[in-house]
């Protein structure tokens, strides 16, 4: 990374992007492929780095001025280079973050918004990523996208369209699908020059409602808007959010080599919270004992015992075929919420004995509202559904306590969770809830590194980069 003059030149070996600062625009300058030593950015149209309205003004208009305040280079834990630039305009503070990775072609970026001034304001239109590239190399150019993780036909496919100056597409992760159900769209969309076989890629980790825009943008082409849809808050003086992670990667060698590149970072640089006691291993699903109550149900009415026995008498099973992780699914409580369940201690010490490992089908953000959680805090259930709002920080703090005190009774064992985690009222508290998810996984496997996570929802909605930096399996 250096600086010179009003102008940022941040990248690896591989990529580089250059940002800047003038006539109180902070906006792409350049982002360059070195591989190939393509230009990727329009350089007759510069976009703004900075999207959002203040009070329906646009923060990224010609006429708002950013100032500079401070600046800030550091190397993380894993070798990874971040830049934070500090800029400050009409009462608000804004930090823009780059993180770029030695060895790769990704470069990540979240914004920072603060109010700064004495007086409420009120935010919305924000973008977590507002970019115009491929200026220099706009033709034969193809929109690539992968259709969600859901249980249709026609899930995870790679969808291919080409474009023109005047093409327009938009992914709402929301499009066809109820709120708490799986995405339309997988968090990774691409554009490739067909007759290069180089191109863009574009990724990003939020679980809550997403927009993301492509073309055609108010006469300008090849426009990429990521956005934060439906989000609108009021910023009280000194409040401030953080909008989430995207990356940009430019890359060559066509859809097998882009795969591969995302993996190798994946690898080098987001496996910090892998256990390999659950990564990569073999599992096997204990049987749901007849009479079997999804929602949960009495010692006597269901199957805490009969669970218990199989536990054991399939441990043994695991031993004979070599399987090296037991895994118990939904139905073994007596209420989401509550929690109450057989004794795992002693399926979790047979396993151990035997040098084996338990995951446990265990959604901690769910409750019924007949629940000990809904019953003491019924202003945290989220009206019609069986989940408690996520965007409230006591409810994280509530599914940490009930996590650590279940390594403390079980042992450590690998948690599994499915359906709706980040669940919130609206597209506006979802962002706090995205949040508060990642920081419960982070929380749990920080505490409990002998512990795993087994990311699951919806049939995949939300396995992505964080969620699987955070995660043993999926």
């Amino acid at each position: 990374m250096r600086r010179e003059g009003n102008e940022w030149t941040l990248g690896t070996s591989l990529v580089e992007r250059r940002i800047r600062l003038a006539g109180g625009r902070f906006f792409l300058v350049s982002l360059r492929n070195k591989v190939s030593g393509r230009e990727y950015q329009d350089a007759n149209n510069p976009p703004a780095e900075i999207r959002f309205s203040v009070d329906g003004q646009d923060a990224s208009a010609r006429n708002w001025r950013w100032d500079l305040v401070d600046e800030r280079a550091s190397t993380g834990k894993q070798g990874e280079l971040e830049l934070d630039i500090d800029l400050a305009s009409n009462g608000m503070r804004v930090t823009k973050h780059y993180v770029v990775y030695p060895g790769t072609e990704v470069i990540r970026e979240w914004l920072g918004i603060k109010n700064s001034s004495g007086k409420p304001i009120h935010l919305g239109h924000v973008d977590f990523l507002h970019s115009r590239a491929l200026g220099s190399m706009a033709q034969y150019l193809q929109f690539n996208y992968i259709t969600g993780g859901g249980n249709y036909n026609g899930s995870q496919l790679l969808k291919t369209e080409n474009m023109s100056p005047t093409y327009r597409r938009t992914l709402d992760s929301n499009e066809g699908t109820q709120p708490g159900n799986y995405s339309s769209y997988l968090p990774l969309a691409f554009l490739l020059n067909g007759k290069t076989n180089e191109g863009l890629a574009v990724g990003w980790d939020y679980l809550g409602h997403w927009r993301f825009k492509i073309g055609d943008d108010e006469g300008m082409p090849y426009a990429i808007r990521l956005e934060l849809a439906g989000f609108e808050k009021d910023l009280g003086p000194g409040m401030q959010i953080e909008t989430p992670k995207v990356f940009v990667a430019p890359f060559s060698g066509g859809v097998d080599d882009l795969g591969n590149q995302l993996l190798d970072w994946q690898y080098g640089y987001l496996w910090d919270f892998t256990n390999p006691d659950y990564f990569a291993k073999t599992r096997w699903a204990v049987d749901w004992p007849d009479p079997w109550v999804g929602e949960g149900g009495t010692p006597s009415a269901d199957n805490w015992g009969r669970r218990l026995a199989l536990d054991l008498r399939y441990i043994d099973l695991l031993r004979e075929t070599g399987t090296d992780i037991l895994w118990d699914d939904a139905g073994w409580y007596d209420k989401w919420g509550t929690w109450n369940g057989p004794e795992w201690r002693r399926t979790n010490d047979y396993l151990r004995k035997h040098d084996m490992r338990w995951v446990l089908w265990y959604p901690t953000f769910l409750a019924t509202r007949e629940s000990k959680v809904a019953q003491q805090h019924p202003s945290w259930m989220i009206p019609g559904q069986d989940t408690p709002e996520q965007s409230i920080p006591a409810t994280e703090d509530w599914q940490s306590r009930l996590l650590d005190d279940s390594v403390r009774d079980w042992g450590d064992f690998q948690w599994r969770y499915d359906i709706a985690p980040a669940a919130s009222t609206n597209d506006t508290d979802a962002l706090a809830a995205d949040q508060n998810f990642s920081e419960l996984l982070e929380r749990f496997k920080s505490a409990h590194p002998k512990s795993g996570v087994d990311a699951c929802d919806g049939g995949g909605r939300w396995i992505s980069y964080d969620i699987a930096r955070l995660a043993d399996s999926g």
